[in-house]
């Protein structure tokens, strides 16, 4: 198979499908968005990847408007229009795409349809129940009626797709409001690269570097937005500010790092994305990672994070909805604390016992990466989504003939 693998943010469990599909023999382009400011993976041939995998990235004109709803939209519009042209050159045997906002997703959409290509549809979000949030805390009214159209475009496209892959059942209940047929879904949680992730010493370079190798770190590293609730690692500092030998460190970009950074704690630090090379030796540095969840996304987002943070082998403290499939997942490995969203006191108490308990830490550090290693096999899961895209081509392929028959 010719694939085409669209993941808009970069991530890198998806980059790790791509060159595992691959290696099963397909040829596969990964594609990106390279202005969406997020921790990428490893967005390049390696020297052991296969020659039938390839990488390229889109570029949006301007810096990205993350919270400028109109200016955002209109360079999603534009992204589109990339995105189509691209399908249309490189002409895939099957589309399989994720993470993409749902106007650049209709428009890879009509342009699968207008060249027969089958379309493969990861549901890694409900887009439309996020926007809905935050446009009514805008806008209200208008805020409401511009939710209502991307609730009915994103049912719409969940319609038009050939399959879906949501990753949680949480997806399903709003699957069967939308009338998707349930042959098409096939559920398939996420997962982490576990040997790109090795369990490295906390003291390394990346720790010397920021002279952390020798204080207890509690750590945060990913996309901060609204739905994460940056105030709870600004709480988290202020709490934990009378020990010298504790430090809060925040690796994220945009408008809520900045608002960290404008507060000059001493013990919070604030840094910009660090290169996909020296990810491994960042999670090594901390004595806990941190991951937050507001509570209304907690049935939708399943923090990809929390699951590179497993592999790391280190403790977590999550504050999440107790019925997101994160905090189940935490739970099940015996990793970590895990305290609901709202309970600010609960979230300073779990991090003050886990900075206090190096044995407690140490506990939960192995339970993460044994959980993470007996999990997280990309090959196995790389078969199942080969399965998945040669049956969507089969089926079409059926349509296809039965529609010419006709």
């Amino acid at each position: 198979m010719r694939v085409l693998l669209h993941d808009y943010t970069g991530h890198a469990f998806q980059a790790d499908l791509a060159r595992q599909l691959a290696s099963l023999g397909h040829t596969v382009l990964h594609l990106s968005c390279a202005s969406f400011p997020a921790p990428k993976g490893l967005l390049c041939r390696q020297p052991d990847d296969p020659s039938t995998l390839d990488f390229k990235a889109l570029e949006m004109a301007g810096r990205f408007s993350k919270y400028d709803y109109f200016s955002r939209w209109r360079q999603e519009k534009k992204y589109g229009r990339k995105l189509s042209q691209l399908i249309g050159d490189w002409h895939p045997d099957i589309l399989l795409i994720c993470n993409t906002p749902l106007d650049p997703l209709a428009r890879a959409f009509d342009c699968c349809e207008s060249l027969a290509i089958p379309k493969v549809f990861w549901l890694q979000d409900l887009y439309s129940a996020a926007i809905r949030r935050y446009l009514m805390t805008r806008w209200w009214g208008f805020g409401r009626l511009i939710g209502w159209r991307y609730e009915v475009l994103e049912a719409k496209l969940c319609q038009r797709a050939d399959a879906l892959v949501p990753i949680s059942e949480g997806f399903l209940p709003e699957m069967n409001r939308w009338r998707i047929s349930r042959e098409k879904i096939t559920l398939q949680p996420n997962w982490a690269a576990v040997n790109e992730t090795p369990q490295l010493a906390k003291d390394n370079a990346w720790s010397r570097r920021r002279q952390l190798y020798n204080k207890t770190v509690l750590l945060y590293a990913g996309t901060l937005g609204l739905k994460h609730d940056p105030k709870i690692f600004l709480k988290l500092a202020q709490h934990l500010s009378t020990d010298p030998n504790v430090s809060v460190v925040v690796v994220s970009e945009g408008d809520c790092a900045e608002y960290l950074s404008s507060h000059r704690l001493n013990n919070l630090i604030v840094l910009p994305f660090q290169p996909v090379q020296e990810v491994p030796e960042m999670l090594a540095s901390a004595d806990v990672l941190l991951s937050s969840l507001e509570p209304g996304a907690g049935v939708f987002c399943v923090p990809s994070k929390i699951l590179n943070q497993l592999c790391a082998g280190r403790s977590l403290l999550a504050a999440l909805p107790a019925d997101n499939d994160a905090a189940r997942m935490i739970r099940q490995a015996e990793a970590g604390i895990v305290v609901t969203p709202e309970n600010h006191d609960a979230w300073l108490k779990a991090a003050e016992r886990l900075v206090k308990d190096k044995e407690l830490r140490s506990r939960f550090g192995k339970n993460a990466r044994a959980y993470a290693e007996q999990h997280f096999d990309s090959r196995k899961i790389a078969k199942r989504f080969e399965h998945v895209l040669q049956k969507t081509i089969a089926v079409r392929g059926r349509s296809n003939e039965l529609q010419v028959a006709n």
